[in-house]
């Protein structure tokens, strides 16, 4: 649940997204299209609410998922539960890129938990993974809007695909 959100379901169907995903979004796209399987060959992207959703995922399903981009992922929902997912994972995305600005909320106090809050899951999976297969990138000033995480997006695909040529 969201605690800002005040209107919001009681009974928030997030949780079901990874079955969504893997259940009839994948095999669709496997039909259609040309594509490599496993998790070497399989990344998720999100940004702000999709941020969450897909780290969310990658932590329930680290099976399927090679490659993460959380881009200003909305960690106050659910905060504590996604963190206590990552210091009880076995196995994580191979290489996961962060992004998060430091003018992301309406208050000072939001921006600042903001960025700790992307920070502290940064530690978390920073115990699992390798310097070099986790990036986190804090840029002073960037709001959250999308227009910030596009400027960015070419440092994550560079950053999680490093080496895949």
């Amino acid at each position: 649940r969201d605690p800002f959100w005040p209107n919001e379901r009681p009974d928030p169907n997030g949780a079901l997204f990874p079955e969504f995903l893997f259940d009839d979004v994948m095999p669709a796209v496997n039909k259609r299209f040309r594509t490599l399987a496993g998790a070497d060959n399989t990344g998720l992207a999100g940004s702000s609410y999709g941020g969450i959703a897909v780290l969310y995922t990658a932590l329930v399903r680290p099976d399927r998922i090679g490659y993460l981009l959380a881009e200003s992922p909305s960690l106050h929902v659910g905060r504590t539960e996604i963190l206590e997912l990552v210091a009880h994972q076995d196995r994580l995305p191979s290489r996961v890129y962060l992004g998060v600005g430091t003018a992301e909320g309406g208050t000072a106090e939001d921006r600042a938990e903001t960025v700790a809050s992307v920070e502290a899951l940064h530690v978390a999976l920073g115990r699992r993974l390798n310097e070099d297969r986790l990036r986190l990138v804090v840029v002073e000033g960037a709001t959250h809007w999308y227009e910030a995480g596009k400027e960015r997006l070419p440092l994550a695909l560079r950053s999680l695909l490093a080496g895949t040529e």
